[in-house]
């Protein structure tokens, strides 16, 4: 049992001493990134942006990095998300899933830094 548990915190270390760190923007960060391999393809993954700002996000640009199993880029992707008459924006305080199928060959990993971030009221970071 107990070479069990050693082999099980190995694996553990060993996968979070490989993860790639995520970069927001004005109090804009990303919280989580759940990746989607599957068969060799990264297929999807859902990224949880909060907004800690003190005003209502409307629109958020981002660059994601894909990464093979042993680090090295594979590509990185431009993305964004809008809020509209039917997409809400997102309110201070709040959080919003946003779901992506980039269907990258070879990635088992990935990162996220936001570029650009647009507040309702028209301010602009970048």
């Amino acid at each position: 049992m107990k070479k069990l548990i050693t082999v099980f915190t190995l694996v553990i270390f060993c996968a979070a001493s490989h993860a790639q760190s995520n970069k927001g923007l004005c109090k804009v960060e990303i919280s989580d990134i759940i990746p989607i391999v599957t068969f060799g393809y990264l297929v999807s993954y859902d990224l949880n942006v909060e907004n800690n700002s003190n005003k209502t996000v409307k629109g958020i640009d981002w660059t994601a990095y894909f990464y093979s199993q042993d680090g090295s880029l594979i590509k990185k992707i431009s993305d964004s998300y809008s809020s509209g008459k039917i997409i809400d924006p997102i309110a201070p305080g709040y959080n919003k899933n946003l779901i992506r199928a980039p269907r990258v060959k070879g990635a088992a990993k990935m990162s996220v830094t936001i570029t650009k971030v647009v507040f309702h009221d028209g301010a602009v970071c970048k």
